[in-house]
C-alpha cells in the first residue's frame, strides 16, 4: 500500500479505531414485501449514494422495521454504508428523514462517530488510497468481497474534525456543480428528443413553411457503398472510420488512424455500422462527415451519399426512433448481429419536400447539440477541477481555512 502524502497534524488511522463497525441482522427473501419500509441490497445502495435517490422494488413489513430497529438499531443519520458485493467500495451518508433496512452481508455499517465526518470519509473512499484498499482486500477470493474486517483494517489520513467539515463541504460544493450540469445535460437532451419527434414527422411545422412531405426509401434518396480494412499507424493521415465509430447517440468518435486514402469519405455523407459485436444498439444509427479529406471508411460500416435531401436532415431521420427501430428490426445473426444492405436500401423516410425547411429543422437540433456540446465541454472541466481539488486538499497539500467543530 502506498501511503499518501500527509502534513505532520494529520494522523493516518485505521477506520476499526474511530467506527463501530457492523451489518444488519438477517431479512429472509420470504420477509420482503412489495410495499412497507425499503430494503436495500448493495445495487439499490450503490445507484443511492450515486444518485441520491433509487427507485426500490423491495421492502419489508413496518412490524418487523420496527422491531429490529428497537432490538438493534436501525440507520441513523450520520451513519457511513458501503457496499461489500457486487459494485465494492459505493457509499452513502444516512441523511435526517432516511428510513430503510438492508441487506447483511451486502453492505458494511459504520455508525457515525465523534471524530470521523461521514461527509469528509465518502470523499476519501472515492481515492485510489482508500478503493486500493477496498479492492486489494477482496483479491484472492472467487467472488470479489469488502468484509467488516476488511473495513476495520482500512487506513485513511484523518486530519482535524473542524478540518475534515472544511474539506468535505468544499467538495461537496463541486458535487452540486457537477450534478447541475448533469441534469441540465439530461434536460437538453429531452429538449432534443422532443424538438426532433415533433418536427421530423410533420407534426410541428416551423412558421412560413406549408409545403407537402414524402415518404421514399433511402435507395432512392441516397447511393450507399462499403469499406474495407484499413492497415493502421499511429501518426496516419486520415481518421479511420469503422465498426466502433459510430456510438449509440449517433455521434462520431474516431481513435485510429490510417494513410490508406482509398474509400476517403466527403463532407455531407452519412456513415452506418452495419455489424455488431455487442447488443446491436450501434446498428443503423448514423453520424455525419463534417469535413473532407479527414476520414476514410473501413469495413462492417455503410457510407450513405444523399442526393436531393439535406444530408443533416436526412442523419437526423435515420436516427430517429421510427426509423432507427425499424432497422434494427432487420437485423440478423446472433455472434455478430448484421444489418443487410437491402434493407438499408429498402427502408422509408419521410421528409418535406422544401430543401429550405429541411435545413430549417436541422438547424433547430443542431442549436441544441451545441447548447449540449457546451454543457458536456463544462461537465468535463468541472469534473478535471473536482479531481485536482481531492488530490490537493485530501492529501493536506492545500489547507483550507477552518472553523473549530464541536466533537
Amino acid at each position: 500500500m502506498s501511503v499518501p502524502y500527509t502534513p505532520t497534524d494529520w494522523e493516518l488511522v485505521s477506520l476499526g479505531d474511530h467506527f463501530e463497525i457492523t451489518s444488519s441482522k438477517r431479512v429472509f427473501q420470504r420477509d420482503w414485501r412489495p410495499t412497507g419500509v425499503p430494503f436495500y441490497r448493495a445495487r439499490e445502495l450503490a445507484i443511492l449514494g450515486d444518485r441520491g435517490r433509487v427507485d426500490n422494488e423491495l421492502f419489508i413489513d413496518r412490524g418487523m422495521f420496527d422491531r429490529y430497529r428497537k432490538m438493534y438499531g436501525a440507520p441513523s443519520p450520520g451513519d457511513f454504508l458501503v457496499t461489500g458485493v457486487g459494485t465494492l467500495g459505493k457509499t452513502y451518508v444516512v441523511q435526517a428523514g432516511d428510513e430503510f433496512y438492508f441487506k447483511d452481508g451486502n453492505i458494511i455499517w459504520l455508525k457515525a462517530s465523534a471524530s470521523v465526518d461521514s461527509a469528509f470519509l465518502k470523499q476519501l473512499y472515492r481515492t485510489p488510497f482508500v478503493l486500493d484498499q477496498v479492492f486489494g482486500n477482496s483479491a484472492g477470493s472467487t467472488v470479489g468481497t469488502y468484509t467488516i474486517t476488511n473495513a476495520n483494517t482500512t487506513v485513511i489520513p484523518l486530519p482535524s474534525k473542524s478540518e475534515q467539515v472544511a474539506i468535505a463541504r468544499a467538495l461537496a460544493d463541486a458535487d452540486s456543480l457537477i450534478s447541475a450540469l448533469e441534469s441540465r445535460i439530461v434536460k437538453k437532451q429531452a429538449i432534443k428528443q422532443g424538438v426532433m419527434q415533433q418536427l421530423l414527422g410533420g407534426e410541428t411545422r416551423l412558421p412560413g413553411f406549408s409545403g407537402g412531405w414524402r415518404e421514399e426509401s433511402i435507395g432512392q434518396l441516397c447511393s450507399m457503398r462499403s469499406g474495407a480494412p484499413k492497415r493502421r499507424i499511429e501518426s496516419g493521415r486520415y481518421w479511420v472510420v469503422d465498426m466502433g465509430s459510430v456510438t449509440r447517440n449517433s455521434e462520431l468518435v474516431v481513435s485510429r488512424r490510417s494513410d490508406d486514402g482509398s474509400d476517403l469519405l466527403r463532407a455531407g455523407e452519412l456513415v452506418m455500422p452495419k455489424d455488431d459485436i455487442g447488443g446491436g444498439n450501434i446498428i443503423g444509427r448514423t453520424a455525419l462527415i463534417e469535413r473532407d479529406h479527414t476520414y476514410v471508411l473501413a469495413d462492417h460500416v455503410y457510407a450513405l451519399t444523399p442526393r436531393n435531401i439535406d444530408p443533416a436532415f436526412l442523419n437526423l431521420a435515420i436516427n430517429s426512433y421510427e426509423v432507427n427501430t425499424s432497422l434494427r428490426s432487420k437485423v440478423t445473426g446472433s455472434a455478430q448481429l448484421g444489418l443487410s444492405r437491402r434493407g438499408v436500401l429498402d427502408q422509408n423516410v419521410v421528409y418535406p419536400r422544401d430543401v429550405v425547411e429541411q435545413r430549417a429543422i436541422a438547424g433547430i437540433v443542431a442549436d441544441v447539440n451545441r447548447e449540449i456540446d457546451t454543457l458536456r465541454r463544462r461537465l468535463v472541466k468541472t469534473r478535471g477541477i473536482k479531481s485536482g481539488m481531492m488530490q490537493e486538499l485530501l492529501t493536506g497539500r492545500t489547507r483550507l481555512p477552518v472553523e473549530e467543530v464541536s466533537t
